[in-house]
């Protein structure tokens, strides 16, 4: 049986003070002053109002909004049918970039079609797909696009100063996951033929590896590693956004199917004591998949995709070394 850790926590509902097992993280915790069920994150600091209406309103939307500039979906045929993937546009060098998931990626590059946020009747053309590459040791990969590709679709790259190599991320601090879920998509009544999608921004936070054992596995599932996954609770039954309208009216985070690729982010450091901005956000991990029992969202950390990037181009890889020494640890990817 294994020696209990216990640190005191107060409610940030009831503010009722008890204690809980950090390695019981994984999951809400049940306060047993009142029916709510806060994240651990929250119980650590109850002092900031839970109520999104009170605190996050603004700021998450001044997020989103920033995120959205640089979050894209796009289509991909791995055989007869399509399904829908996300990913972060990012300019490294000369070199224009999707970061996503390997299992997005198809073999070839005209089997991928990028969603673009211009209005139907405004679209010059689609943006050419130069290259595709997929890793061989995670669930990474990468798209090379044409350099005019933020003009035709409507959005900004970031650099590689809006990267952070957080591991598994700061632990039970906000986050932020941004993706295109399939159950989103909409036929658009103004422009017949043509289907919408419809981006989801949502907070989480990064689980502490301390608490991973709690997280049910699949049997073919890779055993979760504290150097290359992050994980965070997602659970369809969750709020996503309290209305200002109606308070009473709720929408639930959708199943995350179609937004595999997509970006997490998060600061580099705590923002206390200092004016936030939402350019401070840095993409630290690229969505994977959805655990078997539906409540954990498992993501890879970005380093792996540098190493991607930095073994697929020789032009790229000095500046990416200096700027993450810890990309010499990693093995070098035979490229798919």
């Amino acid at each position: 049986m294994r020696k209990r850790m216990l640190e005191a926590v107060t409610c940030p509902w009831c503010k009722t003070e008890f204690e809980v097992d950090p390695r019981d993280g994984a999951f809400p915790i049940q306060c047993p002053g009142c029916p709510e069920t806060p994240s651990f994150g929250a119980l650590r600091h109850p002092d900031l109002d839970p109520k999104a209406l009170d605190i996050g309103h603004n700021l998450s939307t001044a997020a989103a909004q920033n995120l959205a500039n640089q979050s894209l979906a796009f289509v991909y045929n791995k055989g007869v049918k399509d399904h829908a993937g996300s990913g972060t546009l990012v300019k490294i060098g000369n070199r224009l970039l999707i970061a996503t998931a390997e299992h997005t990626v198809p073999k070839s590059a005209n089997r991928i079609t990028l969603v673009t946020k211009i209005a139907p009747d405004r679209v010059e053309r689609a943006p050419k797909i130069l290259h595709v590459a997929k890793s061989e040791y995670h669930d990474v990969g990468l798209i090379e696009v044409e350099t005019d590709t933020p003009r035709l679709i409507g959005m900004e790259p970031i650099g590689i100063d809006r990267i952070a190599d957080l591991q598994s991320g700061r632990h039970y601090c906000k986050s932020w996951m941004i993706g295109y879920p399939g159950a989103n998509q909409m036929r658009l009544a103004s422009a017949p033929g043509v289907v919408g999608f419809r981006g989801n921004s949502l907070g989480c936070e990064p689980i502490d590896p301390i608490a991973w054992h709690r997280i049910q596995l699949g049997r073919d599932d890779e055993a979760l590693d504290p150097e290359a996954h992050a994980m965070f609770y997602y659970n369809i039954s969750e709020p996503l956004f309290i209305h200002s309208e109606n308070p009473c009216r709720d929408e639930f985070a959708a199943k995350p199917h179609g937004m595999s690729g997509g970006g997490i982010w998060q600061c580099r450091q705590s923002a206390e004591g200092r004016n936030w901005y939402p350019h401070d956000l840095c993409l630290f991990a690229i969505i994977s998949a959805w655990n078997v029992s539906q409540e954990h969202v498992k993501a890879i950390q970005v380093i792996h995709w540098l190493r991607l990037v930095a073994d697929t181009y020789q032009d790229l890889r000095e500046e990416l070394i200096d700027a993450f020494p810890r990309l010499l640890e990693l093995p070098t990817e035979d490229i798919k």
